[in-house]
């Protein structure tokens, strides 16, 4: 039974981890949505790239989350 309990706390706790990290993701999203908003549709190449580095990061360190939790 005890071990039962362990599995259920360790997979609530994830999911707790992934939930945040998806809000985090989420308030990320917006935060570029606003920056491409005040470039005025004219986003740089740079500015597309960081965002997408961005992203992939973000990504990652969920799917890393999810790995090893």
């Amino acid at each position: 039974m005890q071990g039962f309990c362990l599995s259920t706390c360790s997979s609530r706790s994830m999911s707790i981890s992934i939930k945040k990290m998806t809000t985090r993701s989420n308030r990320v999203q917006k935060n570029l949505a606003v920056l491409n908003k005040r470039a005025k549709g004219g986003c740089s190449c740079m500015c597309m790239l960081l965002s997408m580095v961005g992203i992939v990061a973000l990504v990652v360190i969920i799917w890393l989350l999810v790995k090893y939790l």
